[in-house]
């Protein structure tokens, strides 16, 4: 998975869109496979003892029933994954394997509550001995990024890609926007991930590392 393109624009036009062990928020241990291809609402008032059709369309969708719609696409595509219900969102997590170690092996995590969906790709490396040249590696790359980022925890080094997509848009077009949050970080971890061990290891500076990671851009 060389030369990762994002080709992801199309898919989400006209949408309201961490030495080797990076931490896990208190996640299980995930679940590891091959990659694949791939708002509340205002509830008005009800008129008399019974919700009128306008009133019950209005009604708040829950974080469990937004989560179905993650659990079903991941399902479908045979993703291997844990989860567990945090009593406010559904957390799902796992492992993609690659052939190249740190270089495409991630961990995914989708985290689904009743307003908002999160998608992260972490890398099982962390950066806590290089902070400022990860801060400036990051920095450098989602200068160009149209969705999602790359964020930082200067508490221990973790590195990840994340984004994060209203629950509104992702309700209206489940397979789409399920490949979004899933794939997308994926991908953009695929592009970065040499780039950032280089830096890791001190072997090429912020600068260059994400100049050969965006040189066929």
């Amino acid at each position: 998975m060389k030369n990762v393109k994002i080709m992801i624009s199309a898919v989400i036009a006209g949408a309201a869109v961490s030495a080797m062990c990076a931490t896990t928020n208190g996640i299980g241990k995930p679940a590891q496979f091959r990659a694949v291809d791939l708002i509340e609402r205002k509830v008005e008032p009800a008129q008399s003892g019974k919700d009128t059709p306008k009133a019950a369309a209005s009604k708040k969708v829950t974080y469990k029933e937004n989560a179905a719609l993650i659990k079903g696409f991941l399902d479908a595509d045979e993703w291997k994954y844990e989860m567990e219900d945090k009593e406010d969102k559904i957390l799902f997590s796992g492992g993609i394997t690659g052939e190249e170690g740190i270089y495409d092996s991630y961990r995914f995590v989708v985290t689904v509550d009743d307003s908002v969906v999160q998608g992260y790709a972490l890398l099982p490396a962390s950066a806590k001995k290089k902070l400022a040249e990860m801060g400036e590696f990051i920095t450098r790359a989602n200068y160009g990024l149209k969705y999602g980022a790359f964020e930082m925890d200067y508490s221990d080094g973790e590195v990840r890609y994340h984004i994060c997509l209203p629950i509104e848009a992702f309700r209206a077009d489940r397979d789409k926007f399920a490949k979004l949050i899933l794939v997308l970080p994926v991908q953009v971890m695929e592009k970065y991930a040499k780039g950032i061990a280089a830096v890791l290891i001190g072997v090429k500076t912020p600068k260059e590392a994400v100049e050969e990671c965006e040189k066929d851009d």
